[in-house]
């Protein structure tokens, strides 16, 4: 009688043979100068990676990713220029190794905050008005000094909306020449230099060569 043979259970195991279908998107959202978030859902779970540059169809060697295997899908894009056309692709692989590449998309990065138009509408002994023309801009900062050095400034907040803005700087020297400078920040904090340029204050008014002179025929020195 022959022996028994040995019994071996084995489950299979299903896999895909085709990557997940993109259900939504993809969608660029948050578009600041400097930043961009893009998002997109797949059928079934992946990972994800973004393939984008400044020309289409010409990507960075870098991609931004996420090795989670979710349906939703949230990349960040950092460290971007102002006022830029990006191209984006969108990429996910499932567990079993299957890529899945979204048709190519754009969006263009906001502008740079801007100063135009900064000039001085008055001048005083000690003070001076600038006015300025903002946009884009969270905040503007104004440098002054006698120096290209500066050494005083002024912030105020400001629209992002173009916008007409008059600001006064006091406690100046009388007769004194001084350099400034109107830089603009955008939503990011970020800093943008403005032109250097000059104004003087008025000279205080002086009383000098002061003299004694004699009345003649007084009844006595005068």
């Amino acid at each position: 009688t022959p022996s028994c043979a040995n019994t071996i259970t084995i489950t299979p195991k299903g896999s895909f043979t085709t990557a997940p279908d993109l259900a939504s998107g993809p969608a660029a959202s948050g578009i600041t100068t400097k930043k961009a978030t893009i998002k997109w859902t797949t059928s079934r779970n992946s990972d994800a990676k973004v393939a984008y540059g400044t020309g289409s169809n010409s990507y960075f060697t870098e991609e931004p990713s996420n090795s989670t295997q979710v349906t939703d899908h949230t990349i960040n894009l950092t460290n971007l220029s102002p006022g830029v056309t990006y191209y984006y692709k969108t990429k996910w692989n499932d567990e079993d190794g299957n890529t899945g590449v979204s048709a190519e998309k754009s969006f263009k990065t906001e502008d740079a905050p801007t100063v135009v138009d900064p000039r001085v509408i008055s001048v005083g002994l000690d003070t001076v008005i600038l006015s300025l023309t903002s946009k884009g801009s969270s905040k503007v900062k104004v440098y002054y000094g006698t120096t290209t050095s500066f050494g005083g400034t002024k912030e105020f907040s400001t629209s992002t909306s173009e916008t007409v803005y008059t600001t006064t700087v006091d406690g100046l020297q009388d007769g004194t020449k001084y350099f400034y400078k109107i830089n603009s920040f955008d939503s990011e904090g970020s800093e943008y230099e403005g032109n250097t340029l000059t104004f003087e204050t008025l000279p205080r008014p002086r009383i000098t060569n002061v003299r004694f002179q004699e009345v003649a025929g007084a009844a006595q020195p005068a």
